[in-house]
């Protein structure tokens, strides 16, 4: 069985839930990890805000997995940004 991603929206969801290993929480209570930044251009998008620190370290071509897109059945998100357009 092979996995397959669907194309990367930037909804954000993924650093929504919980930083990568580079990432940081927000708070205890806010798992949202705090270098989640809105695209410059794009509303209702979102971008890593610490990508170039990350881009070309170890591992960072699969953890995390930029533009690789979400899969999660509940990333209501994703859904809202394909369906409306954004």
């Amino acid at each position: 069985m092979t996995a397959t991603a669907s194309k990367c929206v930037n909804c954000g969801w993924c650093c929504r839930k919980a930083p990568c290993g580079w990432g940081e929480v927000t708070s205890d209570k806010d798992r949202t990890c705090k270098h989640l930044a809105p695209h410059p251009t794009k509303k209702g998008r979102w971008l890593c805000g610490i990508y170039d620190r990350i881009i070309g370290q170890p591992t960072s071509e699969v953890n995390p997995a930029f533009g690789a897109g979400c899969c999660a059945a509940l990333n209501s998100f994703r859904r809202a940004i394909i369906r409306e357009g954004l």
